[in-house]
């Protein structure tokens, strides 16, 4: 219960950093996005090492292990290599253009497919469905959470966002949309 509540600090961090990006665009708000994947990160320590010392490696935990690891590679190229690092983590003073090629032309929010699938095959790791409810939880949270973002605050923080939803599927890919991704990956900004 404690690994969740803190899961959804790290959660109302990412709320903040993304409604001041919009509104306030106060500096003490914009560390908020890697505090809350700090939080985030230590609630899934303390709660994955909870659940292992109750139940223990599940039969096909090696495996498990391995695909959660490539998702968890998968997440973060797509929240920090992926997109032009400058301009989306550090320089809030102008107007960013949306990023279009390789995995967010693939889908609008191609890193909750990677965070969902992270946490799911990691809970399959154990014995325990303690860190597999965890891990849904948080995907949960996450999907409010890309939720407001394509709604509320994408439109208001990239200028040609709205052409990009007509263009690019919100959540599950299409054939169009994974050729396009495949096409583009070796594009940069």
């Amino acid at each position: 219960m404690m690994g969740t509540i803190i899961g959804l600090v790290g959660f109302i961090c990412y709320f903040i950093y993304d409604i001041n990006t919009v509104l306030w665009k106060k500096k003490v708000f914009f560390p908020f996005f890697f505090l809350g994947s700090l939080i985030v990160i230590l609630a899934s320590i303390y709660t994955y090492s909870k659940a292992y010392k109750q139940a223990g490696f599940s039969e096909h935990g090696l495996f498990m292990f391995i695909l959660a690891l490539c998702f968890f590679l998968l997440l973060i190229y797509t929240l920090f290599f992926a997109l032009p690092f400058q301009e989306t983590y550090r320089d809030h003073s102008q107007v960013p253009t949306v990023c279009n090629y390789g995995v967010y032309a693939l889908c609008r929010h191609p890193g909750f497919l990677w965070f969902f699938f992270f946490y799911l095959f990691l809970g399959f790791t154990l014995k325990s469905m303690n860190f597999l409810f965890f891990g849904l939880f948080l995907s949960f949270c996450n999907f409010i959470y890309i939720c407001l973002q394509d709604a509320y605050v994408f439109p208001k923080q990239f200028k040609d966002y709205q052409v990009y939803k007509k263009e690019t599927p919100f959540l599950m890919p299409t054939p169009a949309s994974i050729r396009e991704c495949f096409k583009t990956t070796t594009r940069r900004a």
